[in-house]
């Protein structure tokens, strides 16, 4: 997030501690701000 807009804003003073992964979840593009729902026919587990 380094690149975003809101970096310096929120996240300057933050420490980054690495890479995440998610699954089970579909990543849509509102424009302005990603969001994730979970995916259908993904099996609980």
């Amino acid at each position: 997030m380094r690149e975003r807009s809101n970096y310096k804003y929120y996240l300057e003073n933050s420490s980054f501690l690495g890479s995440g992964l998610i699954q089970g979840y579909a990543l849509y593009d509102f424009g302005y701000y990603p969001g994730i729902i979970p995916e259908e026919n993904e099996e609980e587990k």
